[in-house]
């Protein structure tokens, strides 16, 4: 193996002759390259083509070896022989065994300097010259990028190919060949890079032995080359060819290889379009599909370089290349690179691929040779890589924001468009006018939102009606985010109970390019939660993760809500665990009570269905309705995005236009002011039970399960936030009711009450569980203290505890960054305002001891109870005497 990590030593021969050896003894191989300083952009009038036809005729033979004889000298070493000729240099290169080494340093050495250029050799390599470009030209992205080159560099030799044109080669004479060849093909215009296993020594004897001896350095003189002026404006050129695929190739001025700023590029253009987890690959290939595949990297030679960045465009269904969509996309990507710095992963991730690169190329003796010549021919310096990468491994997110400023300018682009023959032609200068609005509305990173700050929170209001909430908290590296659309309970009938719940359990079971494994595999490497949700106003998708890691967990929980595929046997799973999990709720007689006292007090409303639904309901779900339902409940225009963490709220903002709403303006959905009012409407109609209904489900348990509830006001309302404050004033190991039936009375471990609150209507209900022989007392007590508080009222300092117990809860709760996401999405949604948590110590100050008396005598009337037994209790027993009424069938 090479020695990765030696350093090759230098020296001059007499010749003029450089030489860059890198020696490694262990090395069983040596790569040979000799680089000549000419390329195409050193021709003269009359002379384009040449610099490429003499890498083809280099080896054609030489006085001392015939065209013949050198091929099989070479052969005879071991392999052939590569070259290539660029805008900057010629490349002559071999990797023979170690011990060929020296020879072919002494056969390239002859092949260059003395090449015989007969006159029939010449004839044919022309032909063969006139095949290659016929080639080139069958080659569609061949000639899409000369197209984009002759379009940048209208005065710069850059702009020429470098082949040469057919008339060109043509009309090259063997003599103008020749004198080119005399004043270029010198050895003070060469470097010769050996790296492996030939030591010094021996070659140094090579060097010595050359017959017939090297010529002393002869003097050069370059010609100045027309610098390029810089462009005004975007510009663009149109191919139609008999092809089956469009294409699409952008370039963009950028700085040459020695530059500062080249290496700020070079990551930026990684980010942009290498490998799947780049920016445009995610956006234009996976997301959208409008790509079927997509590049960038950076051209940087000695004079110009060019950013450059393509794509492989398939013709649409409505026989249109869609080239105005592809370059608004990759023009959105680069909007955001202006706008905002790179998330650390981001800069990492590029960093790594422009280091790994590096690295995986100095596996060889070969790609060690090709990256000493590549920086020493065009930076003069073979050691200018080490300065590459420190600016690489130093450079900032904030660098890399100012050099997308400078480099990847719109008004300065150059966009090439091939597109086939059968496809409608599209007019490059609309495709020039929507990517550059596309790029000015991305620039804005909220294309006609409206944004207001309240306090630390930062609201979005996007065209679609998509509201983004974001607060930056910087206390913990941490974000949290939760998306969430209408649905649950409230948008479900009967027969479709369960579905949305359904949905949410399904949206983690693959995409359309992750599997289940991928996206658990992903989370676990991020150390990340993510899950699904869906209740009684809203289904959504909810994510917790480390701030660095916010682009990638948005753009994921896009993708799980946008291209889920909800695999056939997925849903079976989620269906029969579903079913396993309503089931197993009889085993939870607590919770069974609660669900039977909603069915019950809400019947006729959908409040009375559980959000897992019904077996029979589960079983009349299926994989189209769900597909359809995918798309209603996160459509653009109904969503709500809640992110709270340390966070940008500009990047934030960026992230949910590029992956959320754009789907409303890539549908065609159009642009509102946003949505005012409720999202949850209200209003459904809705009686109470008849008063003193008890519903008594029989179970053979130790304990009796007791829900004593009555109908209450809906959220948003005064009478809500009394009933809370009174809720807190029963329960708590401080509240009346623990004191009184546990403390005093002895009759129960649990006891609780709760005020529940709904769009429509809410409820009240106090909680405990006892024994068969208890009930009558406990529910004597409850119902003494209830009637208490309307007859007689609370005490002031009551309801001063009570209310400190609950602002303390709620700073407790809102400590995690989940918790405040989720508040302000489900207030949001059912019309309260997000800012609704926020407000609660200022409505709390408004409940006193009259407000709270009086909705105890409002709402908690002895004629509207609703009772439900679960437990050991029947009618004969001594509650019996209350007049309880069985559910059918729970005898």
């Amino acid at each position: 193996m090479v020695d990765r990590d030696a350093r090759p030593t230098q020296w001059v021969h007499p010749s003029g002759l450089q030489v860059l050896h890198f020696v490694n003894g262990a090395a069983p191989v040596v790569a040979v390259h000799l680089h000549v300083g000419v390329g195409s952009a050193d021709e003269q009038d009359g002379e384009q083509g040449m610099a490429h036809l003499l890498e083809h005729m280099l080896f054609r033979g030489t006085a001392l070896r015939p065209e013949g004889d050198l091929a099989r000298e070479i052969e005879a070493a071991g392999g052939g022989v590569n070259a290539g000729a660029s805008q900057a240099e010629t490349v002559v290169h071999r990797v023979v065994p170690a011990n060929e080494g020296g020879r072919v340093v002494a056969l390239l050495l002859d092949a260059t300097l003395h090449a015989a250029l007969e006159p029939d050799a010449l004839a044919r390599e022309k032909r063969v010259i006139a095949e290659e470009i016929l080639r080139s030209r069958d080659l569609p992205t061949r000639r899409l990028t000369q197209a984009l080159f002759g379009e940048v560099f209208r005065s710069h030799p850059y702009g020429r190919p470098v082949i040469g044109t057919p008339e060109q080669v043509a009309s090259i004479e063997r003599d103008a060949l020749l004198r080119f060849h005399r004043r270029w093909y010198t050895p003070s215009n060469m470097t010769l890079i050996v790296v492996g296993g030939l030591e010094r020594e021996g070659l140094q004897e090579v060097l010595e032995g050359i017959e017939p001896p090297m010529p002393a350095p002869a003097a050069r003189a370059r010609a100045e080359r027309t610098p390029e002026p810089e462009q005004e404006g975007a510009r663009s050129v149109l191919l139609r060819l008999p092809v089956e695929e469009g294409h699409l190739a952008m370039g963009f001025r950028a700085p040459p290889l020695t530059h500062p700023d080249a290496p700020l590029v070079d990551l930026l253009l990684t980010h942009l379009g290498q490998g799947e987890a780049s920016i445009l690959f995610d956006a234009l290939q996976r997301r959208d599909r409008l790509v079927t595949g997509v590049y960038s990297y950076l051209h940087a030679p000695r004079d110009h370089g060019l950013a450059l960045l393509g794509a492989s465009v398939p013709v649409d269904a409505r026989g249109q290349v869609p080239l105005a969509e592809v370059v608004s996309g990759i023009l959105r990507a680069i909007a955001a690179l202006h706008r905002h710095a790179l998330s650390a992963d981001e800069l990492a991730r590029a960093r790594t691929m422009v280091q790994s690169d590096a690295i995986y190329q100095r596996q060889t003796v070969q790609g060690i040779a090709g990256r000493i010549g590549q920086y020493h021919g065009l930076a003069g310096d073979h050691r200018f890589e080490e300065r590459y990468m420190e600016r690489v491994a130093s450079a900032t997110a904030d660098d890399l924001r100012d050099a997308a400023r400078r480099w990847l300018r719109p008004e300065a682009m150059t966009v090439a468009m091939l597109v086939p023959v059968h496809a409608s032609e599209p007019v490059a200068d609309e495709v020039l006018a929507a990517g550059l609005a596309a790029f000015d509305e991305a620039l804005a990173a909220r294309p006609g939102a409206r944004v207001t700050q309240v306090g630390a929170v930062h609201v979005y209001e996007f065209p679609s009606g998509l509201r983004l909430l974001v607060e930056p908290d910087p206390s913990a590296a941490l974000f949290s985010v939760r998306v969430a659309g209408p649905g649950g309970v409230l948008h479900e009938e009967v027969d479709s109970a369960g579905r949305d719940h359904l949905l949410a359990e399904l949206l983690l079971s693959g995409t359309a390019d992750r599997s289940v494994g991928d996206i658990a595999r992903m989370l676990d490497h991020m150390a990340a939660t993510v899950s699904g949700f869906a209740g009684r106003h809203s289904v959504g998708v909810q994510a917790t993760a480390l701030a660095e890691d916010a682009d990638r967990i948005i753009g994921l929980l896009a993708e799980l809500v946008y291209e889920s595929r909800l695999p056939p046997a997925e849903l079976e799973r989620v269906r029969r665990e579903t079913v396993h999990r309503l089931q197993s709720m009889e085993d939870q007689l607590a919770s069974l009570a609660f669900r039977e006292f909603e069915s019950v007090l809400f019947e006729g409303h959908p409040y009375s269905r559980s959000p897992l639904g019904t077996p029979e309901s589960l079983r009349r779900i299926d994989r189209q309705g769900l597909q359809r339902r995918l798309g209603e409940a996160f459509a653009p225009s109904g969503l709500v995005i809640s992110v709270v963490g340390a966070v940008d709220p500009e990047r934030v903002a960026h992230l949910v236009d590029v992956h959320f709403e754009s789907r409303d303006r890539q549908d065609g959905a159009s642009h509102g002011q946003g949505r005012t009012g409720r999202t949850v409407e209200g209003g459904r109609s809705w009686s109470p039970p008849p008063g003193g209904t008890v519903r008594v489900m029989h179970r053979d348990r130790e304990q009796v399960h007791v829900v004593v509830g009555f109908p209450g006001p809906a959220v948003g309302t005064v009478e809500q936030d009394a009933l809370q404050v009174l809720a807190a004033m029963l329960g708590g190991q401080g509240g009346r009711l623990f004191t009184t039936l546990r403390d005093e009375l002895g009759l129960v471990y649990s006891v609780s009450a709760q005020a529940m609150g709904g769009v429509d209507v809410g409820a009240f209900t106090v909680y405990f569980a006892t024994s068969p022989g208890r009930v009558d007392a406990a529910l004597d007590a409850v119902r003494g203290l209830l009637s208490a508080l309307g007859e007689e009222g609370v005490d002031s300092d009551e309801v001063d505890a009570a209310r400190r117990w609950m602002l303390g809860r709620g700073l407790i709760a809102r400590q995690r960054t989940g918790a405040r996401a989720a508040h302000r999405v489900s207030n949001e949604l059912i019309g309260l305002g997000w800012a609704w948590a926020d407000g609660m110590p200022e409505r709390l100050q408004a409940v006193d001891a009259e407000a709270v008396r009086r909705v105890a005598q409002r709402w908690l009337d002895p004629e509207n109870e609703v009772r439900i037994v679960v437990g050991p209790w029947s009618s004969s027993s001594p509650a019996g005497s209350e007049g309880a009424a069985p559910a059918d069938g729970e005898e």
